[in-house]
């Protein structure tokens, strides 16, 4: 702990290096790079795993002696989605604050880098591999509407690329925004397209109808379907509520973009 302690002014220099450094999801590979160079500069070796050219995963191992448990510390190293050249200054805002809420994304990564080489500068053998898997795309939308192909592929893939690929532990931890909780389970996620159909009508000849059923207006009937969707999210959020010996798990659910034509 004395040589974590003594590292403190290097983790805030690490986060902010390697915070600075553009990673919108799809485009992890600078950051891939940066890391691995810093753990080998401390004697930790790993290499890149290839989702594509630009993204990739960093994987490194201090060796155990072979007859203990093993562990994975994982953290995500993308930030975010990529700004349009021609991005509006509301887009730029929510992006900002996107980022900002990541905390640069470093907290994760950089604290097990830093964790890391504490364990190797001590000398310590473990007696099982300590993996350090900083992934890409753990944020990100599914393939949907415009957003398609292996650059939205949703969140967690990074994560799933890495265990399908044999990065494998008895235990994991996973660098998160948990308030500096411990969490011991997490609710799964679902991205669910509900599509609304109507008619187009020009205004002076638009007929209404006694409900909303007849009305022929889309937009006027994902209205009341949003509405509908948010009261049964809080009833969700209610019944769902899951007491365990590890704490309470809260399930949540919103409506996160809406397209019309």
């Amino acid at each position: 702990m004395k040589t974590i302690e003594n590292d403190r002014q290097e983790l805030v220099d690490l986060c902010l290096k390697l915070g600075n450094m553009a990673s919108p999801h799809g485009k992890e590979r600078k950051v891939g790079e940066a890391v691995l160079d810093w753990l080998k500069q401390s004697g930790i070796q790993g290499s890149l795993q290839f989702i594509t050219e630009e993204s990739v995963n960093a994987v490194a191992t201090i060796p155990g002696s072979g007859n203990g448990t093993s562990l994975i510390l994982n953290a995500h190293m993308d930030t975010g989605p990529e700004l349009d050249r021609d991005a509006t200054e509301a887009e730029r805002k929510i992006e900002t604050a996107w980022t900002e809420g990541e905390l640069l994304f470093g907290k994760g990564v950089c604290a097990f880098m830093i964790a890391a080489r504490a364990i190797k500068k001590s000398g310590i053998r473990l007696k099982g591999d300590l993996k350090i898997t900083a992934v890409a795309f753990e944020t990100g939308s599914p393939s949907v509407d415009r957003l398609q192909g292996i650059n939205h592929p949703g969140e967690g893939f990074g994560t799933k690329w890495v265990v399908d690929r044999g990065v494998t532990a008895d235990y994991a931890l996973v660098g998160e925004t948990s308030g500096f909780g411990i969490v011991k389970a997490e609710c799964g996620a679902v991205w669910i397209k509900v599509r609304i159909k109507g008619r187009e009508v020009y205004t002076p000849r638009l007929e209404r109808g006694t409900s909303i059923k007849e009305n022929p207006n889309v937009f006027a009937r994902a209205a009341h379907v949003i509405l509908a969707l948010e009261e049964w999210a809080v009833e969700y959020q209610q019944k769902g509520k899951l007491e365990f010996a590890g704490g309470t798990i809260v399930p949540k659910a919103q409506v996160v973009n809406v397209l019309g034509s």
